[in-house]
């Protein structure tokens, strides 16, 4: 016969549960009270929202930047076929004009 004050391996008694209960229902009273009293880091600190401005800044500088350089190579790359294309074309017209004038 098992005694009642002795719990068998891997067995959890009801005070555990109590106690793990209790401990969860804490912690999410603290953590409910804390979201609601944390002000938005904005208001907390200005010098974070300037430290953001400024982060987001240098972002989009640095992608105008890139875009910048794009349309530059871009315009290189079509300034080079249109140049050769332009000249295939010269060439037709010298040649079917001398056609004309023969």
């Amino acid at each position: 016969m098992l005694r009642q004050d002795v719990v068998a391996p891997g067995a959890v008694s009801d005070e555990e549960v109590a106690a793990g209960e209790s401990a969860h229902k804490a912690i999410d009273a603290f953590i409910a009270l804390r979201s609601r009293r944390e002000p938005d880091p904005d208001e907390r600190e200005p010098s974070y929202a300037e430290s953001v401005r400024r982060y987001h800044a240098a972002q989009d500088a640095a992608r105008r930047a890139e875009w910048a350089a794009y349309h530059e190579a871009q315009a290189e790359r079509l300034r080079r076929t249109l140049e050769r294309l332009v000249a295939v074309h010269e060439v037709q017209a010298r040649k079917l004009a001398e056609m004309v004038s023969d």
